[in-house]
């Protein structure tokens, strides 16, 4: 694979992992995968830190009942024009 090509192949990979990729630029990644086993190895990596990512995310947890309140309150809070916004 030419050197250019594989490095736009390489780019997409997150993308690829999240589902978020056309089907034409799916089709090109999924190729790719089969042709370069260096590339699969690499995709194995981002499949992984994507996957952690989301269980780290999850195990934060929503946030509390009061913080929720507050926050939309604050954002239905109408501001004064010429006050800056902190």
């Amino acid at each position: 694979m030419i050197n250019m090509e594989r490095q736009k192949i390489e780019r997409l990979l997150p993308w690829h992992a999240a589902g978020t990729l056309s089907r034409r630029d799916t089709d090109r990644v999924e190729q790719a995968l089969a042709d370069d086993p260096e590339l699969a190895r690499r995709y194995d990596l981002v499949r992984q830190e994507l996957a952690e990512t989301i269980h780290l995310n999850e195990r934060l947890g929503a946030p509390s009942a009061r913080a929720m309140e507050k926050l939309f309150a604050a954002i239905s809070r109408p501001q004064s024009l010429g006050t800056a916004s902190t």
